[in-house]
């Protein structure tokens, strides 16, 4: 986790935040459609394949803690729920068709539809990619008929060993013929990932969301579980639960806008994405449970001042944009990143609107913005790698 910065003064920052506060409406996970989902991947029992209707490209599926002879602490949630942060999703009954699955051909494509169509500000989804990495482009259908593409070949990991935006780590799988592997080994893994949706349609009742493959190795699927909403609390405002230091029995609710709630987070430990409610404002022992945060993990917004970042672990990171403002294009410079990093372009509102996959050896590249019909404002670079994440922010402005 990066380090987190505080205002010199930690009383002036929450005094300006509470300037911006008012009700708010919490985030809470959405009711889909049974025909949102096309396969049961989840044994609850044996044989394994008597109790699925989807087996693995290389013929493994997850199981329940009802599965025979297994520690019941491995597999699925017993609960039926992931809860992460301040996110909670509902997942399908495991004896049902559980997840949506896109096969593995580019344009293979679903839709989760609604229950209740209801209004978002972000919507999270609860994912993960068997037998390597896919990406995806992921397009909201509102009820008045138009659509906003929230997520443009966006990477969903692989689910063994990623670090990045990990919500639940199941200990465990199983053939499809019975035989259970990989108990206690850290894998595999459920990942969570946040797309913001622009402030003009965030008061649009939101009907289905239609997700297609657009690239990955033959063998990968990606698997979708479930979807979680961030109502927001305003037009393009978010909400940010602030527990005071010292007194985390006394949590207060934050509505902020995007910029503003993004910068306080990355700055200050004590604010947290999402209302505030017992999954992030733990009991008797004040501990506090991080919520996820928007964009995923990240924790640390720089101000450019410096290329240097040097994280907890002791890995320096040089990452650097110019120019600042920027019209055409932004060049970016980088450096003590690995392979199979990534970058992700945030405009203001939140929304994904371009990532790329970097190597270790990439230490420079050009991003054209004229391409991308960017309004005017402030945008967030974010560099994922090794687990970590670091968001820098730049103005864009037409010449």
């Amino acid at each position: 986790m990066m380090k987190k910065f505080l205002f010199k003064n930690p009383l002036f920052a929450c005094l300006f935040l509470l300037i911006f506060a008012s009700a708010a409406t919490a985030q809470g996970p959405v009711a889909l459609t049974p025909g949102s989902f096309n396969c049961d991947v989840v044994a609850e029992n044996a044989p394994a394949e008597n109790y699925i209707t989807c087996c693995g490209p290389d013929g493994d599926v997850v199981y329940s803690p009802s599965y025979p002879d297994v520690d019941p602490t491995t597999g699925m949630p017993a609960s039926n729920k992931v809860i992460t942060g301040a996110l909670t999703y509902q997942l399908q009954a495991y004896d049902q068709a559980n997840v949506m699955r896109l096969e593995n051909y580019t344009g293979s494509a679903g839709t989760m539809t609604f229950a209740n169509p209801t209004p978002a500000a972000a919507l999270h989804f609860l994912a993960t990619s068997v037998y390597g990495e896919t990406s995806v482009d992921i397009v909201v259908n509102f009820t008045d008929n138009s659509t906003e593409q929230i997520a443009t070949n966006f990477e969903i990991s692989d689910w063994f060993f990623e670090t990045s935006n990990v919500a639940y780590i199941l200990n465990g799988r199983v053939t499809c013929y019975d035989y259970v592997y990989n108990v206690n080994s850290d894998n595999p893994r459920l990942y969570t990932y946040g797309f913001g949706i622009s402030a003009a349609n965030q008061s649009k009742p939101i009907g289905s969301v239609t997700i297609t493959r657009t690239g990955g190795p033959e063998t990968s699927m990606p698997y979708f579980f479930a979807i979680s909403s961030l109502t927001g609390c305003g037009r393009g405002k978010f909400l940010v639960c602030h527990i005071p230091a010292g007194n985390p029995g006394n949590p207060q609710q934050l509505c902020l806008p995007f910029a503003a709630a993004l910068s306080h987070i990355g700055n200050h430990g004590g604010c947290y994405w999402g209302a505030c409610s017992s999954e992030n404002v733990a009991g008797g022992n004040n501990t506090i449970t991080l919520a996820p945060q928007l964009l995923g993990t990240s924790d640390r917004v720089e101000d450019n001042s410096n290329p240097l970042v040097e994280t907890t672990s002791g890995a320096i990171y040089y990452f650097d944009l110019s120019p600042n403002p920027a019209s055409d294009i932004v060049n970016i410079h980088l450096h003590g990143h690995s392979t199979g990093s990534q970058l992700q372009l945030y405009d203001p509102s939140g929304r994904l609107v371009w990532n790329r996959s970097v190597d270790a050896e990439e230490s420079s590249l050009t991003v054209s913005l004229t391409d991308k019909k960017l309004v005017n404002g402030t945008y967030y670079m974010t560099l994922l790698s090794n687990g970590e994440r670091i968001t820098r922010q730049f103005v864009v402005v037409s010449k």
